[in-house]
């Protein structure tokens, strides 16, 4: 996401002050190396989100398709990359909308006027969740169908939209996501954690009481904040028991990220601790004393920290301090209970060969109403279409029998 003010990070980041490794930061202001020089990250930039998702748009063919993004840096940065990756891939873009925040109640009437009369099928939205929540209720009063939302990473795992009031409007859903990694033995970790196993942790405790909508009969409770229906905590549940992020541990989005981070950090450490003088990397071949370094040494083994996955060793960050850039490919289905859930169907991997970054498997994908059919568009009049009276007749393409659209300059 993007921060509200880049001063703070840009004295803090100045060589010499402090090193900073952000596990959610996504601004690609951030990668400018004359402002943020210290700057570091395992959370990619919104720019490779952008490009990923227009990939994800062109691998299914959909070539007639409409933005929506947030009326803010966050959403006009990824609105303005993903028109330009799309124009030059040869799809078009029908409609690019901006969900005005400061009035969002009123903005989505109109907005969802855009979004039903357009012949494009699919939406890319870029947003938070909780900037959506007046959009999506108006589209389901509106009882709105028909239309494929394309996520991005902000929300596209949002449990606060999973819920069953937009089940039938989200169904189909489909989108870019934090990459989960594997973390070894923390899911045995959670799975085996209980208070009666960490006694002085309070942390645990508290974890317990939220995971288990429970109270712990020794907890004082807030006046009036006590409920006779509220259940006491045991200690006995089950962590693997619960629907939702706690019991993710197979997927862990952020936690990955703020993993990444601090094994960064420790290879770091590790290799400024074996450093032998004279093959130091300092003056005269010295090196740092672990017990006892500067900013500036500990920055020099960061920005040169190696790792191995099952294939090469690989740099945790690039010469802008940005990490490989890899996102998970989820959709939005119908389970057996009746609920959305989120399944990973596929990776994004920008550092892949050409025409090989996406990984998909179709056969898992669920289209709105349980089918196993890619969404396609209605027949677009072309009288009905923003005509552009300069336009070679040679820029004019029918993209199917189902759908066309004019070729235009991206500034139109």
């Amino acid at each position: 996401m993007f921060p509200e003010s880049s001063t703070p990070l840009q004295n803090l980041c100045s060589y010499g002050v402090s090193i900073v490794i952000s596990y959610f930061s996504t601004s690609p202001v951030l990668s400018d190396r004359n402002q943020f020089p210290s700057f570091f990250r395992t959370i990619p930039s919104d720019d490779f989100q952008s490009r990923g998702l227009a990939q994800l748009v062109i691998h299914f063919g959909w070539t007639w398709v409409g933005i929506l993004a947030e009326d803010n840096d966050y959403g006009h940065y990824g609105a303005e990359i993903l028109q330009k990756e799309l124009h030059e891939s040869g799809a078009c873009v029908a409609f690019s909308e901006h969900i005005i925040l400061s009035r969002a109640d009123r903005n989505a009437p109109h907005i969802v006027q855009i979004v039903h009369r357009s012949a494009a099928n699919v939406v890319v939205v870029f947003a938070l969740d909780s900037h959506l929540v007046p959009l999506f209720d108006e589209m389901v009063r509106q009882n709105m169908t028909g239309k494929t939302l394309i996520a991005s990473e902000a929300w596209s795992t949002s449990a606060l939209l999973s819920i069953d009031k937009y089940l039938k409007l989200l169904s189909g859903t489909i989108g870019l996501a934090i990459y989960s990694g594997e973390m070894p033995g923390f899911k045995e970790y959670i799975n085996n954690a209980r208070p009666s196993n960490f006694p002085d942790d309070n942390y645990i405790k508290t974890f317990w009481a939220t995971a288990f909508d429970c109270r712990w009969q020794d907890s004082e409770a807030l006046p009036g904040s006590w409920d006779n229906k509220t259940k006491l905590c045991t200690g006995a549940e089950r962590i693997d028991s619960v629907n939702g992020v706690y019991n993710d541990v197979t997927r862990p989005r952020f936690t990955y990220n703020v993993y990444r981070a601090v094994y960064a950090i420790s290879v770091a450490l590790h290799d400024l601790n074996i450093c032998q003088t004279p093959r130091g990397p300092f003056h005269h071949g010295t090196c740092a004393n672990v017990l006892d370094f500067q900013p500036w040494q500990l920055y020099h083994y960061i920005k040169r920290a190696r790792f191995k996955d099952e294939f090469q060793t690989k740099a945790f960050f690039d010469s802008s301090g940005n990490p490989l850039a890899q996102y998970d490919i989820v959709h939005w289905q119908l389970g057996t209970d009746a609920k959305l859930h989120h399944q990973t169907v596929g990776r994004y991997d920008s550092s892949a060969p050409t025409g090989r970054s996406l990984h998909i498997n179709s056969s898992i994908i669920l289209w709105a109403g349980s089918a196993q059919v890619r969404p396609f568009y209605e027949y677009v009049d072309l009288l009905q279409l923003p005509l552009n009276p300069f336009l070679p007749v040679d820029k004019l393409h029918v993209l199917s029998s189902y759908s066309a659209c004019l070729m235009m300059g991206p500034d139109q």
